[in-house]
């Protein structure tokens, strides 16, 4: 089965999220999406994130109103410390026996320019494709590192579409003020923040 990583902090999962699980299945020949709640980025620094068992929690409510071709792996919160995608691939590749080909790597393409700095990068892209998700700005500049990246021995696909502009943190804001969210998660999250306190005040 042609299975793809999609991973992140879903910090909380939205709309967003789910547009992209649909676009990667309906734009590719991905048959299965891995979605991977990380535990520590290594990539950006960020002061917190909420409790691992909510942002799991809240991906499951995410989840179960909709038939996607989606599983939740918590493989980097059970491993703890920093998540190294490399880490994570070869994880996955041992346990997930029955995929087809190499496994895809989702990126946005705003992770283009350093993703030649990646850990253990030389060891990576000779295990996986790297699916990267065009946000429809400059698109001269963004084809021309992949030309780059391609001529230095990265697999990588590029994958259109139309873009939803949902953010977690503009969500974690508007949720901190009050304000209404219903346009940027679906309700049974909602609900799931509602009932254990998240985001309010903090």
């Amino acid at each position: 089965m042609k299975t793809v990583l999609f991973g992140g902090s879903f910090d909380p999962p939205h709309y967003g999220h789910l547009h992209l699980i649909r676009l990667l299945t309906e734009q590719s020949d991905y048959q299965r999406v891995i979605i991977v709640p990380l535990n520590v980025p290594s990539h950006k620094r960020v002061e917190r994130f909420t409790d691992a068992a909510h942002r799991v929690g809240m991906l499951r409510r995410l989840l179960s109103s909709y038939d996607l071709p989606a599983v939740i792996d918590t493989c980097e919160i059970d491993r703890g410390g920093v998540s190294h995608t490399y880490d994570t691939v070869l994880d996955l590749v041992r346990r997930y026996t029955d995929m087809d080909g190499r496994i895809g790597i989702v990126i946005g393409d705003d992770l283009l320019g350093e993703l030649d700095r990646w850990y253990m990068v030389d060891q990576l892209k000779g295990l996986a494709d790297f699916v990267v998700i065009f946000r429809g700005e400059k698109p001269a500049q963004v084809r021309r590192k992949i030309e780059e990246l391609s001529t230095a021995g990265f697999s990588i696909q590029l994958v259109e579409g139309s873009r939803v502009e949902v953010s977690s943190s503009e969500i974690r804001q508007r949720l901190q003020n009050g304000s209404d969210v219903s346009d940027m998660l679906p309700e049974d999250v909602i609900r799931y923040i509602e009932e254990h306190g998240l985001y309010s005040g903090a």
